[in-house]
């Protein structure tokens, strides 16, 4: 029969082999700042619990004190490891366990009463167990039954910590053979360790299936979606737009004179400038739908809208901060512009085809009417209440636009002419 400081002992070998895989998980994967956290997470527990086993052969601070606050603050290691791999800020809450541990240290008659001490143990587990429940109930890596499963563990461990600090409370303890619930509370906690590991390790599987498919569906160079990946999200957003019962736009960029930006300065440059307007266009569509590269210097957005001066208004912004914003890169500057076309359609009209197709139509109108413009397609209703007008129509008024300026400027200067005598 193994007494209970072997069993502490052969329970912090198993830790510390974990802490250690982790760590080295870490170490092949420097971003995946939750393995490392994890990893702590073992090591404080395996560090607690040889304090803890060593009693009486080590000072009662560095048993008694020190070992449960470091067995305990591998709750907050854990809580924090959720919240990075979900990509969450870590909040000072995770701290909550031992801190509950080191408030009560400074209560004589909890740390010089063994049932004292184990009942607020109990409930610092239990706050573990429900900050550990919580952080796993949100949305985030792994699927939802796998999360849902793992809380459950976690609740159940609670559970019995708190049975545990009731009874200690009730019937306090004078040595450890005394703790009826001691069995029941080990058994839970050593099943809620392996079965953490299981469905934790089921996570990171799933999360690396994720991480794989985010790269079958991501552009290489520019990191946003590709044709097949943005294809996929227009079905999601499509569906999300009918339930609200909104309408969808599509804008369709084009890269003005691309190939003379390769010519001139380089294809470096040229993927500095995609690269640019491709954080430009994330920024400010601000996950209000999606964006992705379609080839070469083609580019879609598509977003739910209520009226198409919301789209209308985005598009020229897009042009507007891109005209005005030259892309730093080796040499200098490089000075680029966009031209969009713009088709907006009640979303259970619409199609990915369609709205291509149509958007395309007025893309083409952009660039014949000069480039760096934003043109709606024909059955997109303009806003400021004008009649709806068709890709041609709008390309004409545009010309004629441009060559009332261009009147303008030839008669500024012959009135200079004239009055200069040249």
């Amino acid at each position: 029969m193994i007494d209970v400081k072997t069993g502490l002992i052969f329970w912090s070998v198993e830790s510390l082999a974990l802490s250690a895989i982790l760590l080295f998980a870490w170490l092949h994967d420097r971003g995946a700042r939750a393995y490392i956290l994890w990893s702590a997470a073992f090591t404080a527990h395996a560090v607690g619990v040889l304090l803890i086993a060593a009693r009486g052969q080590i000072p009662d601070f560095l048993s008694i004190e020190i070992g449960n606050a470091l067995a305990l603050a591998s709750y907050s290691f854990g809580v924090s490891g959720i919240r990075s791999i979900d990509g969450r800020a870590i909040r000072p809450i995770v701290a909550l366990p031992t801190a509950i541990w080191i408030a009560g240290m400074f209560v004589p008659v909890i740390r010089e009463n063994l049932g004292y001490r184990v009942s607020l143990y109990s409930i610092a587990c239990a706050s573990g167990c429900l900050l550990l429940m919580l952080s796993l109930l949100p949305p985030g890596i792994g699927t939802p039954r796998t999360r849902r499963s793992l809380a459950s563990v976690f609740a159940l461990q609670g559970a019995i910590s708190v049975i545990a600090s009731i009874e200690m409370s009730l019937r306090p303890a004078l040595t450890l053979q005394e703790i009826s619930t001691a069995p029941l509370t080990g058994f839970t906690a050593a099943l809620s360790v392996v079965l953490s590991v299981m469905f934790g390790a089921k996570m990171l599987i799933e999360r690396s299936e994720q991480r794989l498919r985010d790269l079958a569906a991501a552009d290489m160079l520019t990191g946003v979606l590709n044709r097949r990946g943005f294809f996929d999200r227009f079905t999601s957003i499509k569906a999300e737009a009918e339930r609200g019962n909104r309408q969808l736009s599509l804008l369709l960029f084009d890269l003005d004179h691309f190939k003379q930006i390769n010519d001139r300065h380089g294809h470096q440059a040229g993927d500095e400038v995609l690269i640019a307007f491709s954080r430009l266009v994330t920024r400010r569509l601000a996950g209000r739908g999606a964006f992705g590269r379609l080839g070469g210097e083609e580019f879609a957005a598509v977003m739910p809208i209520d009226d198409v001066a919301e789209a209308k208004q985005l598009a020229e912004n897009i042009r507007a901060e891109f005209d005005a914003s030259p892309v730093p890169c080796i040499g200098g500057g490089v000075s680029a512009t966009v031209s969009t076309g713009l088709m907006s359609c009640d979303a259970q009209d619409a199609t990915i085809d369609r709205m291509i197709r149509d958007a395309d139509k007025a893309l083409y109108g952009a660039k014949n009417a000069g480039r760096n413009r934003v043109v709606l397609a024909s059955g997109a209703a303009p806003d400021m209440g004008e009649p709806p007008m068709d890709t041609d129509a709008q390309v004409a008024a545009l010309q004629r636009v441009a060559k009332a300026a261009n009147n303008t400027k030839v008669s500024r200067r012959r009135t200079r002419s004239s009055l200069t005598g040249r």
